[in-house]
């Protein structure tokens, strides 16, 4: 982590070495310019790679995850979903998404989410009784019974 500055700079003399664009490398472009904080720069990876290859699910990962950072609710839910429709089982996606809903004050879509996350393995009780992200679910009787049926599995 301290040496990301070069990591970017690595990232782009091998791009620009490859003998065809491929996706991955501009979405990790992006993931390294959104550590950086180098917004603009970050976007503009991201959307390369989504011109690149539009089905390439790890630029909606990372786009998804940048969004949700910056606290843009809109787009990182908007994202999140275009991951889900190319990966539908990543259980932390629908968690992510479920995190972007709780926030939103959708809150039963947010217990939907989390429902689907723990059918599709999400485990970690403990996390899920921190994450400050849910504040607004933790005296829901259905998200008590969420988290004793993670205990229970």
């Amino acid at each position: 982590m301290d040496q990301v500055d070069s990591t970017e700079y690595y990232f782009l003399r091998f791009a620009e070495k490859l003998k065809r664009d491929t996706a991955f490398i501009w979405s990790d472009l992006g993931f390294v310019a959104a550590l950086l904080h180098k917004d603009q720069e970050a976007l503009s990876y991201f959307n390369k790679a989504v011109s690149i290859d539009p089905e390439f699910p790890g630029t909606y990962l990372n786009l998804g995850d940048y969004q949700f950072e910056k606290g843009r609710l809109e787009e990182a839910e908007e994202v999140y979903l275009k991951y889900l429709q190319l990966v539908p089982d990543r259980n932390t996606v629908h968690y992510n998404l479920a995190a972007v809903l709780a926030l939103k004050g959708e809150l039963e879509k947010a217990l939907d989410r989390l429902e689907i996350a723990i059918d599709k393995g999400f485990d970690k009780e403990e996390k899920l009784k921190k994450d400050d992200h849910f504040k607004s679910l933790r005296q829901l009787p259905r998200f008590q019974e969420l988290l004793q049926r993670i205990a229970r599995e």
